[in-house]
């Protein structure tokens, strides 16, 4: 399974680039190069840090219509039921998940990584079964 990170935020993608393993490949890119790096390299999922890109909104819709990829917007004010994540949904993401410790999340790199690691497995095998 791949996972593209896009994200500004340097302190956040190392912390999400210790979600690797060999089940999950994270790679990362800026939101200038997410589009053409989707389409290329195809990842299963696509994660946006939605507190570091400025136009995550509409680069979410891009990369809805432009990939077959699962889209996620990531952030801090993104909890389930919220407007934030309401308003993420209607722009195109698939899914929404929450940032677990702060805009840098470095718990995503200790206590998070597990849980976080399965959340997007499980996202990706539900798509696959709703698939067939």
């Amino acid at each position: 399974m791949s996972l593209l990170l896009v994200t500004e935020d340097h302190g956040f993608g190392v912390a999400a680039e210790a979600l690797s393993s060999p089940d999950l490949a994270v790679s990362r890119s800026h939101a200038e190069e997410a589009v053409a790096l989707a389409q290329r390299e195809l990842p299963d999922i696509v994660a946006i840090d939605t507190d570091s890109i400025a136009e995550a909104g509409p680069l979410m819709t891009t990369l809805s219509l432009a990939t077959r990829s699962i889209v996620v917007a990531i952030g801090r004010q993104a909890w389930p039921g919220s407007e934030a994540a309401d308003g993420w949904r209607r722009a195109g993401a698939d899914a929404v998940l929450p940032k677990p410790s702060g805009a840098a999340s470095p718990s995503l790199a200790g206590t998070d990584r597990d849980a976080y690691a399965q959340w997007f497995t499980d996202l990706l095998r539900s798509r696959r079964e709703a698939l067939r």
